[in-house]
């Protein structure tokens, strides 16, 4: 059975982070809000969806946790982005691209 806690703490952790960053330099300087596109965004929902599914794979899961990975990096993401004010339909594409991610990212690592 994967270890879904262990596989997926730092990517929360971090996905967490980096939305609570992403928010203060938005307050601090207006002009930052303009870097924060849907291209970054899908880049950024990618990577952390490969983070996510290959991890698990490493802590004893196969692709279908890889798929679990994926959702729950997905219901994270779309809860900071809401809760961050970037709305419900960028969270829900964020949170396809983090399954999309985790799915490719399980099925990489299972080939290795």
């Amino acid at each position: 059975m994967a270890d879904y806690i262990r596989a997926l703490k730092w990517p929360v952790l971090t996905w967490i982070l980096v939305d609570a960053l992403f928010f203060i330099v938005d307050k601090v300087y207006s002009d930052a809000g303009k870097l924060f596109t849907p291209d970054t965004s899908a880049l950024m929902a990618l990577v952390f969806g490969v983070w996510g599914g290959s991890k698990i794979v490493q802590f004893k899961g196969g692709y279908l946790d890889s798929f679990g990975a994926g959702i729950v990096l997905g219901i994270v993401c779309l809860i900071l982005c809401i809760v961050g004010g970037f709305g419900l339909q960028l969270g829900i594409f964020m949170g396809l691209l983090n399954l999309s991610g985790a799915l490719i990212g399980g099925g990489y690592a299972l080939t290795r």
